[in-house]
């Protein structure tokens, strides 16, 4: 493996690759729920979003989901994500808005 590589990952907002680090998973779980795995162990199918509120807001929609997880109706999105994921951005969102906007 080459030094310095990292994985990269791509937003399903707004189509940018970064790091996965730089990105917060979201995982389809058991009953069609979409929910943040932040810790990026949870099975299932997963897709990455921006640590910033326009990427967010694309996808708080709950049809925003269905295209990266082949869906062909919206999941139930679980409670408190906006917020769950709004809190464990921190201080990491505002920069990223003010970096990226």
């Amino acid at each position: 493996m080459a030094r310095g590589w990292a994985p990269e990952r791509t937003c399903i907002a707004c189509r940018k690759k970064r790091p996965k680090e730089e990105l917060i998973r979201l995982v389809l779980a058991g009953a069609n729920e979409v929910t943040p795995d932040f810790e990026q162990i949870l099975g299932g199918r997963g897709a990455y979003l921006c640590k910033n509120l326009e990427c967010l807001e694309i996808f708080s929609r709950p049809r925003g989901f269905m295209r990266p997880f082949r869906l062909k109706s919206p999941p139930r999105i679980g409670p408190g994500i906006r917020e769950d994921i709004l809190g464990f951005s921190g201080n990491s969102l505002s920069e990223t808005v003010e970096r990226d906007g």
